[in-house]
């Protein structure tokens, strides 16, 4: 283990190092799991995803939405493409980061029949925003606690998260 020795001036400097340095290893964390999330989020569109925490598994399409599908000849696969049909919803998903938070979201307005279900509408709730954020649960808690890490001890600002998408 690498053991760092200060006196009492050489540690208030480094503590004023870390202080000053926060917001930039901030914003670099932030971006990299607004940018996973927004990955994560475009590649469950299309294909039928098991649930997680409080969200239901998708449901399989209505057979009229795959006749209609056909007829007007999107192309799909095997699981007729959940949530896809032009690209519009996949492209319209983003994140921002405002300060100290990032944002996800999706500019569509159909996204949130989707995201939470429109009975009224007979659409199930077919989340992909909220789900991709519970399955990455484990992936942001490790590089939440790496930017800890590397924040107090000065170590490279640049943070990646294990991609198992």
């Amino acid at each position: 283990m690498n053991v760092r020795h200060f006196n009492f001036e050489q540690f208030s400097n480094f503590m004023q190092k870390v202080a000053d340095s926060h917001q930039r290893y901030q914003h670099s964390v932030l971006v990299e799991i607004g940018a996973y999330l927004e990955e994560y989020s475009k590649s469950m569109i299309g294909h039928l995803q098991s649930g997680s925490y409080s969200i239901p598994s998708w449901k399989e399409l209505a057979p009229i939405t795959k006749v209609e599908k056909t007829a007007k000849g999107f192309v799909f696969n095997e699981e007729f493409n959940p949530l896809f049909r032009t690209g519009v919803l996949h492209d319209s998903i983003s994140y921002s980061v405002v300060l100290n938070q990032v944002f996800i979201g999706s500019s569509d307005p159909v996204s949130i029949d989707h995201e939470l279900g429109a009975p009224h509408r007979n659409l199930p709730q077919r989340s992909f925003l909220g789900l991709a954020m519970f399955k990455s649960k484990i992936a942001l808690e490790k590089v939440l606690s790496d930017f800890l890490l590397y924040w107090l001890i000065q170590k490279s600002a640049v943070f990646k998260i294990e991609k198992k998408l």
